[in-house]
């Protein structure tokens, strides 16, 4: 079953499992979130706005480099820029982006084009650390 979920977030899909646990607590906690019993999944295609495409290449003629940060998990992140044509040959994750240190994070953000799995915390401190590294670029 976890080729067939892997499968699909290559693909570019989101994927949801369902599942539950009979409970009599009022109140839940991260701890009874265990031995569920699987339901099964939901599976969605959040595809691109249909000009997505050619605005990512208009940027690209005019050579401004896009950068990408989401949420998504890495592989659905990387097949729907794929699906844009842009670059996925150095793609970060929020877990990798909080081991940096200060003097890596700037290289990286420099360096990288997609970055996956952000927390919206995350979107933010990388938001700034781009326009940070833009702002270096251009001066």
């Amino acid at each position: 079953m976890h080729a067939v979920v892997d499968e699909m977030l290559e693909d570019g899909m989101k994927v949801l499992a369902v599942a539950y646990r009979p409970v009599t607590l009022q109140a839940l906690t991260a701890d009874d979130e265990r031995d569920l019993i699987l339901l099964g999944y939901l599976v969605f295609f959040d595809a691109p706005k249909a000009s997505a495409a050619s605005a990512i290449d208009k940027l690209n003629a005019l050579h401004v480099h896009s950068k990408v940060l989401t949420g998504d998990q890495k592989s659905v992140a990387v097949s729907i820029c794929r699906r844009l044509g842009i670059d996925t040959t150095a793609v970060l994750t929020g877990e990798a982006l909080d081991q940096l240190t200060d003097n890596e994070l700037p290289v990286c953000v420099e360096r990288c084009t997609v970055f996956a799995e952000l927390s919206p915390n995350r979107k933010c401190a990388s938001y700034r650390s781009c326009r940070i590294t833009a702002t270096r670029s251009v001066s």
